[in-house]
């Protein structure tokens, strides 16, 4: 293995030093991986397993200790528990990412909420989806709106606050964009100062700790691709807690491949302009603005949905918005060789109970996966590499049984933003 090189204060290079992470005390590893379970509610797949002698040795070499000995202060020393955190989480994440999510936002749901209010972040990375809600708001007009942004990693936290970006961490934000929101300093861009007020930054832990916000308050969340890096019952804490956070009415936003299918009944899926929302259950939940909200149908209770033509609109009509696999199949009805529209239906399909249907989705994912340029791929995975990709459909194919649940920990995707 190649030395591992750490810098000297002031960026001076020091002399390499030999750090093997196969050396260290299989004892202290486990160990951690426990602590990481047991504290911060870390969904722990064999990727990560497999890489965490490497990550705790890179943090050890940050704060300039041995290896073994910095896993042994883990259980005692709160700093060093942050650190393997901070180093454990990947924030790799990309300006307005998922752009229907803020069209919906500021086409749909903003004409209906009041002048002033505040939107959370939540798992916000290095500060790229918050600042793209200020500059969305911006734009919009809703100048009494703020962002709250949070996250695990005090390191993650703290590039977000600063809110400056190298010219390969500005993916998603367009020329205009960059132009209007950012001002250039050598070989990065920062955020306009008119912007930093308009956000602000906390450190939160989704599994352990109570929300940020006073309950009932909160109208719109955006936790995108970080739930299903939690243990299953804190995955679930969380929700509860987040449903707690948002007002009755109010909305939350996941990632792509992310669904409450059988995992809470708190919220309701609404299918708005070709993407999903959650609403949570309650009173005052009223439909977003410009789009009355579906009838009841008295005859058996079921949403009673207009005819496309008496809508106005082309082709067949949407699928039902409680129906995640159906959206599913329509992405990868639309994308037949996007191994990641295969992969998300897999995962939404074995959800629901169906590891048959799973195992041909995951399948089909491989297959696509052989005939698209891989780099194509890797620049949507957030860290992954095109081969993890294929082990973890390959590990899907072989654990993908009877039974198989939410709760099943095998093969689980690489812990990352």
């Amino acid at each position: 293995m190649s030395p591992v090189r750490r810098l000297r204060p002031g960026g001076r290079r020091a002399r390499p030093v030999e750090a093997d992470p196969a050396t260290l005390d299989q004892r202290l590893v486990e160990a951690a991986a426990q602590l990481l379970t047991e504290r911060a509610g870390c969904r722990l797949d064999q990727l990560v397993l497999d890489r965490l002698p490497e990550v705790a040795t890179e943090a050890a070499l940050v704060r300039q200790q041995d290896a073994g000995e910095f896993l042994a202060t883990l259980a005692t020393d709160a700093s060093a528990f942050q650190a393997l955190l901070d180093h454990i989480t990947v924030q790799e994440t990309w300006f307005f990412r998922e752009p229907a999510h803020f069209k919906v936002l500021i086409d749909r749901i903003m004409p209906g909420l009041p002048e002033k209010g505040v939107i959370w972040s939540a798992g916000c990375a290095n500060g790229q989806e918050p600042w793209s809600l200020v500059m969305a708001l911006e734009e919009a007009g809703r100048s009494g709106w703020q962002v709250l942004g949070t996250d695990l990693s005090t390191r993650a936290l703290a590039r977000a606050e600063r809110g400056s970006y190298g010219q390969r961490e500005l993916r998603g934000l367009s020329a205009a964009r960059q132009a209007r929101f950012t001002v250039p300093h050598g070989n990065v861009v920062s955020v306009a100062p008119r912007l930093r007020e308009r956000a602000r930054f906390a450190r939160h832990n989704l599994a352990t700790d109570p929300a940020p916000l006073p309950a009932g308050i909160c109208p719109v969340i955006f936790c995108r691709n970080t739930l299903i890096y939690l243990r299953p019952d804190r995955r679930q804490a969380a929700l509860t807690m987040i449903a707690e956070a948002l007002r009755p009415g109010g909305w939350l936003f996941l990632g792509f491949s992310e669904s409450l299918w059988q995992v809470t009944d708190a919220f309701e899926a609404v299918r708005l302009d070709g993407a999903y929302a959650y609403r949570r259950r309650g009173a005052g939940a009223a439909g977003p603005a410009g789009r009355p909200r579906p009838r009841r149908s008295r005859r058996d209770g079921r949403t009673a949905r207009a005819r496309p033509e008496a809508a106005g609109a082309g082709g067949p009509a949407p699928p039902p918005a409680d129906d995640p696999v159906t959206a599913a199949r329509q992405v990868v009805y639309e994308r037949p060789d996007d191994p990641l529209a295969h992969l998300d239906l897999g995962l939404r399909l074995e959800a629901s109970g169906d590891p048959a249907a799973a195992r041909r989705s995951y399948a089909a994912a491989r297959g696509a996966l052989a005939r698209v340029d891989p780099a194509a791929v890797e620049a949507a995975l957030e860290g992954w590499r095109a081969d993890q990709l294929d082990a973890l459909l390959a590990t899907k194919l072989g654990g993908v049984t009877e039974g198989t649940s939410d709760g099943d920990e095998r093969g689980g995707p690489r812990w990352n933003r």
